[in-house]
C-alpha cells in the first residue's frame, strides 16, 4: 500500500527514454529556469496629467501629446491613477516602448559608443608602443580619451 507522505515514482518521456523520477512537479516548476518577466520592468513618464479617467484606461497628457493608458498597464509604483492627478506615470516598460511614450536616448548613444570604439582600436593599432615607440604619449592620450567616453556613456545609460 502507498502512503500520501512518501515520494511516489512516476515516469515520463525524455528523448524516447523512460526515466523514473521521485521529484514532486511543484518542486520542478520550482527550479526550472525562466526568463526575466517582462512584466516586472517599468518605465517613469515623468510630467503626465490624467484629463479622463474610465474603469478600464486613463486618458493622458504629456506636454502637448494626448495618449490612452489601459489601467492594467499602469504599475502598482504609480501615483498617478484619477483623473486630475499629475506627477510621473509609472507603466510596463514593454507598453511604454510599443506606444511610443519613451525617447530613444539610449540606442544613438549606443551606435556613437561602436563606432568610437572601432575608431579607438583602429588609432590604437598605429599608435600601440610595441609597433611605434614614438607614439606612446599619443596611445596614452586615446586611453584617457576612452575612459572619458565610457565614463560619459555609462552617465547616459544610468
Amino acid at each position: 500500500m502507498i502512503h500520501f507522505d512518501q515520494p511516489l515514482l512516476r515516469e515520463r518521456l525524455h528523448s524516447k527514454r523512460i526515466i523514473y523520477t521521485d521529484v514532486p512537479r511543484a518542486r520542478e516548476r520550482e527550479t526550472c529556469h525562466l526568463p526575466r518577466d517582462p512584466m516586472s520592468e517599468t518605465a517613469t513618464l515623468p510630467g503626465v496629467t490624467v484629463i479622463f479617467a474610465t474603469p478600464r484606461a486613463l486618458r493622458c497628457r504629456r506636454g502637448a501629446r494626448l495618449f490612452w493608458v489601459p489601467r492594467s498597464q499602469v504599475a502598482p509604483a504609480s501615483r498617478v491613477r484619477q483623473r486630475g492627478d499629475s506627477g510621473d506615470l509609472v507603466v510596463l516598460a514593454w507598453f511604454a516602448s510599443k506606444a511610443g511614450l519613451t525617447e530613444p536616448t539610449t540606442a544613438p548613444a549606443l551606435d556613437t559608443l561602436r563606432e568610437t570604439a572601432r575608431v579607438y582600436r583602429r588609432l590604437m593599432l598605429e599608435f600601440h608602443p610595441d609597433r611605434n615607440p614614438a607614439g606612446a604619449a599619443t596611445a596614452r592620450a586615446l586611453n584617457e580619451f576612452m575612459a572619458a567616453v565610457k565614463r560619459d556613456f555609462h552617465a547616459l545609460a544610468q
